[in-house]
């Protein structure tokens, strides 16, 4: 039973590689989906930021969002990972650091931005 189980898992994990995260499929992929998917996933990641985070917490802003970096780059190609990242970047700065709401960078929040940002490019 096992044994079934654990081949019909690889048989799926296989179908799932083939036609989302393979070269081929990412290179025949439209541009609009690859960006739109990028763009939803950080609207998702966003607003279960801002509505559970009493859960998740505001100690760790970027958290959530290095795992976005990782799947939009994975699913679109490295234009979608750098434009997941800046975004990502700025929507952390506007909501989840200190004063809340604005834009206003002073020493500590460009060096936590910055280092998102070259993590995430690295990523």
């Amino acid at each position: 039973m096992l044994k079934t189980a654990l081949k019909y898992y690889l048989s799926f994990a296989k179908k799932v590689d083939r036609h989302l995260w393979s070269d081929t499929a990412m290179l025949t992929r439209k541009w609009y989906i690859k960006y739109a998917f990028s763009l939803i996933l950080l609207a998702v990641v966003t607003y279960f930021k801002l509505h559970y985070d009493y859960l998740l917490g505001r100690e760790t802003p970027f958290l959530l969002y290095f795992a976005v970096v990782i799947f939009c780059t994975g699913f679109g190609g490295i234009g979608p990972g750098i434009l997941t990242t800046l975004i990502s970047a700025l929507l952390c700065d506007y909501y989840f650091l200190a004063p809340f709401n604005s834009f206003i960078v002073n020493h500590a929040h460009t060096v936590q931005l910055l280092s998102y940002t070259l993590e995430s490019l690295l990523l």
